[in-house]
């Protein structure tokens, strides 16, 4: 990772000073937003304690006790690593949980079921307002979903084997999750999610909303591909330049999305470095 911080410490400052006038811009855009500032915090709060719940929800299914507050801090915690641009804020998560007393297989189960979730609600998103749909990876989700029933059904044939038990608590666990009424329940949660952090977007960006949707299934997709956590140095010039693509003004786009990376990732990152030091 240190040719990676190499790389970002001379780039970094140099797109800064190449483009100091659009940044200045920018800043002025952004600290003149006033109640669409307030909007896009309210929004991105909202998915927040959204995302709280389907955690909460994903731990409680699997028999763990866990409070509200709890898991809330959860978020703001695993995102603490950004400052280190080492991509471990979920292993810090799982750590977490298992600190608070949830069991080391209850937690992995409740991280994968985040994964799962909203690899699937991203993808669907993906297909339906980029229009692009990828049958490698519609047939790599079929694998998947097989594997995850035939692990489920054949798990009591694992060996008994101490360091083997945690593969049948992770498979006793799927089974609590693996109903209609808790799918349906996670997808319509995940949705709410997905559209309350697409809201803030598109409302720090002065933008539609369905640009606000595009470009945020878009920064996932950076998020998930690039070597940084979070895609920091990625992130900041790609949504940007997807926005203007479309149509947005370029003040309004690189000031919106510096307004909402700030409440979605830098904030929540402060609170979680003070968080992890009381916490953990």
């Amino acid at each position: 990772m240190q040719w990676l911080k190499l790389i970002l410490g001379v780039l970094i400052p140099f797109g800064i000073y190449r483009y100091r006038e659009i940044l200045v811009e920018s800043f002025y855009y952004a600290i003149q937003l006033n109640l669409s500032i307030l909007l896009t915090f309210l929004f991105i709060l909202l998915s927040v304690i959204v995302g709280t719940f389907r955690l909460k929800y994903l731990i409680k299914k699997q028999g763990g006790l866990i409070n509200f507050w709890t898991v809330f801090k959860c978020y703001f915690i695993s995102l603490s690593p950004v400052f280190s641009m080492i991509r471990f804020s979920d292993s810090i998560k799982i750590y977490y949980l298992k600190k608070k007393g949830i069991i080391l297989s209850q937690a992995m189960t409740a991280y994968v079921g985040e994964i799962v979730i909203s690899l699937f609600v991203t993808g669907i998103m993906f297909a339906l307002f980029l229009g692009q749909y990828n049958i490698f990876l519609f047939i790599a989700l079929c694998i998947l979903l097989l594997l995850t029933f035939l692990f489920v059904k054949f798990s009591h044939k694992i060996p008994n084997i101490k360091f083997l038990n945690i593969l049948k608590d992770f498979s006793e666990n799927l089974k609590s999750l693996l109903n209609v009424r808790s799918i349906f329940f996670l997808l319509i949660i995940s949705f709410i999610q997905f559209f309350s952090s697409a809201a803030a977007l598109s409302v720090a960006t002065g933008s539609s909303f369905v640009n606000g949707l595009k470009a945020l299934i878009m920064g996932i997709g950076i998020m998930t591909t690039t070597p940084t956590i979070a895609g920091i140095g990625f992130y900041e010039v790609a949504v940007p330049a997807y926005l203007i693509s479309l149509g947005v003004n370029q003040t309004a786009a690189v000031g919106g999305v510096f307004v909402f990376r700030f409440f979605n990732l830098w904030l929540p990152a402060i609170i979680g470095n003070f968080l992890i030091h009381k916490e953990l």
